[in-house]
């Protein structure tokens, strides 16, 4: 989805400081190069056990008993790598598709411009393809977000996928990470949306005046599926996992603010808690299942 969406930029003070850049995950040394072998890794939307998409109602997302669409559902990735049965880390060169995929960084889309994702497009993206050298792999490891090393540039100037304006809180936040957006239609007619938008919070610094930007809360989560056959199975984005404790009818949307309840839960089934550190123990937004 290359259409604006519902963004409504937020700042957080949280602990915790965004460091000037990330080092990458890979293997690698000396002697002749290792034959590599292309890959494709799955990733599927769901909501629990549904397929997830632009045109079916849902009556399982959230707390609260409701009738509920997909607006938007969208995510950028970067750092994937598969696992070796030692635990080695191998990175995925990713394709360079002028598109979705540039450098490590790879949007999946999972909206198509139909039904009540009226802001979007049909162009999908479900899938990360890249080469890796030839071997047995028994895991996968990725990064929620955009490295920091490119997160704050200009979104108008920059390559596919860093170039979508809907996803781009402003200068200082940079990128939305994950955007999603269920709507529903009240009893009076009117449209009630409910977003979850995940990005760095707590920013300060103007790139454009040559300042370096640091980030209280950098919300990159580092994501671990110790066990995943890329032939067999898929990479599961449960948005019914995601929204399993928040009454997104009453709730206020969510932009990352501590202040509103509504963002510990959502912040807690991504990976996060509250003061933006890592907790990896009630990540359920991503697993594995079968296609």
């Amino acid at each position: 989805m290359l259409a604006a969406s519902l963004v409504v930029p937020l700042s957080l003070p949280l602990a915790g400081c965004e460091g000037e850049g990330e080092s990458g995950s890979g293997g690698g040394g000396g002697g002749a190069p290792a034959a590599v072998q292309p890959i494709s890794i799955r990733f599927a939307a769901r909501a629990f056990d549904q397929p997830l998409d632009c045109s079916t109602p849902y009556e399982v997302l959230g707390t609260e008993a409701a009738e509920v669409g997909l607006r938007d559902f969208r995510f950028y990735v970067h750092a994937v790598r598969l696992v070796g049965a030692d635990g080695a880390e191998v990175p995925v060169a990713l394709d360079q598709d002028g598109v979705w995929q540039m450098n490590d960084v790879a949007l999946l889309d999972f909206e198509n411009g139909a039904g009540t994702c009226v802001n979007g497009n049909p162009a999908l993206h479900e899938a990360v393809t890249g080469t890796v050298p030839a071997g047995d792999y028994v895991g996968l490891r990725f990064k929620l977000g955009v490295p920091f090393e490119v997160n704050h540039e200009d979104v108008t100037a920059s390559p596919p996928p860093l170039d979508v304006t809907s996803l781009f809180w402003g200068w200082g936040e940079g990128r939305i990470f994950l955007s999603a957006i269920t709507s529903r239609t009240t009893d009076e007619g009117k449209l009630d949306l409910f977003a979850f938008q995940l990005a760095s919070t707590g920013c300060e610094g103007d790139p454009r005046r040559g300042e370096v930007v640091a980030c209280s809360s950098p919300n990159r989560v580092d994501v671990d599926l110790p066990v995943f056959d890329r032939d067999t199975q898929v990479v599961v984005a449960d948005l019914g996992a995601l929204f399993a404790e928040t009454p997104i009818v009453t709730a206020a949307s969510c932009m990352g603010s501590v202040s509103e309840p509504s963002c510990k839960p959502l912040l807690e089934h991504v990976g996060l808690d509250l003061t933006g550190a890592q907790t990896p123990e009630t990540q359920v937004f991503f697993r594995v299942a079968a296609p």
